[in-house]
């Protein structure tokens, strides 16, 4: 595996507090992931959000999105993305959160992810308390 690829400043923030959010819920209700209602978790997990972002950046340079659009390509472009977070997961560290210090995301190889979730991508998130528990989430996506 491959270094990982840190994520600094307001994005790192940002995802530390997404899955802080989700800690103290859990701490505080039992919540699963499955439960949890806090949609920007789930739009950052499932990708949802960086899709809408990606044909976002690209639109104003005159970059035709409307493939990006379509399951079918998308499918594709996750498959590629995948093989190269595999390789070299997200990371983000900070202490200005409540509860979760650490949080990282790796792509299982495709032969994992399609003997489990045949025709899937999946990444798997980590996230480390700041008293040292570990704890993690599966997402296959489309």
């Amino acid at each position: 595996m491959g270094r990982a690829s840190k994520l600094r400043g307001p994005d790192s923030q940002l995802v530390l507090r997404h899955f802080d959010a989700y800690e103290v819920e859990f701490q505080n209700s039992g919540a699963t992931m499955a439960e949890y209602q806090l949609e920007p978790l789930h739009d950052f997990v499932s990708q949802r959000r960086f899709r809408a972002e990606f044909m976002e950046a690209l639109a104003p340079h005159d970059v035709n999105v409307n493939r990006l659009a379509c399951d079918t390509f998308w499918r594709a472009f996750i498959q590629h993305y995948s093989s190269v977070i595999q390789d070299c997961p997200l990371e983000a560290i900070d202490n200005n959160t409540q509860l979760v210090s650490h949080v990282s995301g790796s792509a299982w190889p495709r032969e994992i992810a399609d003997a489990i979730y045949p025709g899937n991508r999946v990444i798997q998130w980590h996230w480390t308390l700041k008293n040292g528990i570990e704890r993690k989430h599966v997402c296959a996506l489309i």
